[in-house]
């Protein structure tokens, strides 16, 4: 039950932030009359500042407390659901900058957290690659449905019902996560052999 609810999060967040960063350039021309230039510089703010924090994710996943993890993932969460939300209206353009600051600050750290949370949930060490397979393919589904919902909404210039749609996936991961943390630590992962637990953070890594 905790593989699913992490996996089902990071589905959730993986659809939502995907289709922002697909559909944020248009967004920002369209409805807060932006250039095109300005636009793109601001849309490629959430893909860039993953690529500098996403390592301090990822160390943070490795060296802090569970329960200091999981506070970050759910303020991170909270953050870029309310963000979202906030977008849905008419909003003034330094308000715009800083909710496209905390979608990209959920951008940067939510996968890594969350991909590492996962792999704390499971409790055999040969089932790992099947186990991260199935959530890419979860994540996969959410991104192709959240896309076109949000492209039906968009089409039909329904922007409120379009924003609203990619907060309400944020808040969903937020819950499913909340939930996992709730349960508490799966019980340690057992090698192939299952003669003795393996940590989660013991296990080797392959960066390819």
């Amino acid at each position: 039950q905790r593989y699913w609810l992490v996996a089902g999060a990071h589905a959730c967040v993986f659809g939502s932030f995907k289709v922002f960063e697909q559909f944020s350039s248009a967004i920002f021309v369209q409805r807060f009359s932006y250039d095109v230039r300005t636009a793109g510089l601001m849309a490629s703010s959430v893909p860039l500042l993953s690529a500098v924090l996403a390592p301090y994710a990822g160390k943070l996943a490795d060296r802090a407390s569970v329960a200091q993890r999981n506070f970050c993932t759910a303020l991170a969460l909270g953050l870029a659901a309310l963000a979202v939300l906030v977008l849905c209206t008419e909003v003034s353009r330094a308000t715009l900058l800083g909710c496209v600051g905390c979608v990209a600050l959920g951008h940067a750290v939510l996968p890594t957290l969350l991909l590492a949370r996962l792999r704390a949930t499971l409790c055999s060490a040969s089932s790992v690659g099947v186990a991260f397979g199935a959530c890419e393919a979860l994540a996969a589904g959410a991104h192709v449905l959240a896309n076109l919902a949000f492209a039906y909404f968009h089409g039909k210039r329904a922007y409120g019902g379009a924003m609203g749609l990619l907060a309400a996936l944020l808040a969903l991961g937020f819950g499913l996560f909340v939930r996992s943390a709730h349960l508490g630590p799966a019980p340690p992962i057992r090698s192939r052999s299952g003669d003795s637990p393996v940590s989660p953070t013991s296990m080797p890594v392959s960066f390819v």
